[in-house]
C-alpha cells in the first residue's frame, strides 16, 4: 500500500514537471517582435512614420532597430517640401522582471527641407553680400546616444500584443547645410541667427509610446 501511494505521488508530479519545463522553455525561447512608434506621428518638430523590429537573442538581452520616414515638419515657414529618415539601432537588457527594461540607443536623423525664402549670397564671415528671394534646400543632420528605461503592459490574452512606455535622456550633435548661401530664420518656432553653418550640441529628454507585436 505504501509503495502504491509513493508511485501515485510520483506519477502526479510528472505532468507538473513537464508543464513547468515547457513554460520555462517558452520563456527562454527567443522572440522576434515588430514595433510601431506612436508618438512619431505627433513629433512637435518633424512628424515621422516609424517602425522597427526586436530580436530576443537571450532571455535577458535583445537588439534591433527602428527606422522612420519624415513626411511633415513644423520647423520652417514658407516650406515647399520635406523628406528625410530616422534610424535608431539599440540593445536592451531585461531584468528578471521581464515587463521592464534598460536600453542603450544610437540616433541618426537626416532631413532635407525645400524652402522658399530670402537666402544670403556670397557670405564673408557669415555676412552675406546680398539677399535673394529663391527656392533652396536646407539639410539637417543629428546624431546622438540615448539611455532609456521603460516597461511593458499586455494588451492581449496571449501576450503577443504589448504597449511600451519609455523615458530617458541623451545628447545629440546637430549640423545644417545650405548650398551656395546662408539662411537666417526670422519666423517660425526656431530662433537662431544662422542655420547654415556650425555644430550644435544639446541634451534631450525622451518620452515614447510604442506598440509591440510578437511574431513568435
Amino acid at each position: 500500500m505504501v509503495k502504491f501511494l509513493i508511485a501515485a505521488i510520483l506519477l502526479c508530479n510528472v505532468p507538473n514537471k513537464v508543464f513547468s519545463q515547457r513554460n520555462k522553455a517558452e520563456i527562454l525561447q527567443p522572440k522576434i517582435l515588430l514595433r510601431f512608434n506612436v508618438l512619431g506621428l505627433a513629433d512637435p518638430l518633424d512628424q515621422n512614420l516609424s517602425f522597427g523590429f526586436e530580436d530576443h537573442f537571450h532571455p535577458n538581452w535583445s537588439a534591433g532597430t527602428d527606422a522612420g520616414w519624415v513626411y511633415k515638419t513644423n520647423t520652417f515657414d514658407h516650406l515647399k517640401g520635406v523628406n528625410g529618415f530616422v534610424a535608431r539601432p539599440f540593445i536592451r537588457y531585461y531584468p528578471k522582471m521581464h515587463n521592464s527594461f534598460w536600453e542603450a540607443e544610437l540616433h541618426y536623423k537626416y532631413v532635407s527641407y525645400k524652402i522658399e525664402d530670402w537666402l544670403g549670397r556670397i557670405p564673408v564671415n557669415n555676412i552675406p553680400a546680398y539677399l535673394e528671394f529663391t527656392t533652396f534646400n536646407l539639410q539637417k543632420q543629428a546624431a546622438g546616444i540615448h539611455i532609456k528605461w521603460g516597461f511593458q503592459s499586455n494588451l492581449s490574452r496571449n501576450q503577443k500584443l504589448k504597449f511600451e512606455y519609455v523615458t530617458g535622456i541623451g545628447v545629440r550633435f546637430k549640423w545644417n547645410k545650405v548650398d551656395d548661401g546662408i539662411y537666417t530664420i526670422r519666423r517660425g518656432i526656431i530662433n537662431i541667427n544662422n542655420l547654415s553653418t556650425g555644430t550644435y550640441v544639446s541634451p534631450v529628454f525622451l518620452v515614447n509610446l510604442r506598440l509591440v507585436y510578437a511574431l513568435k
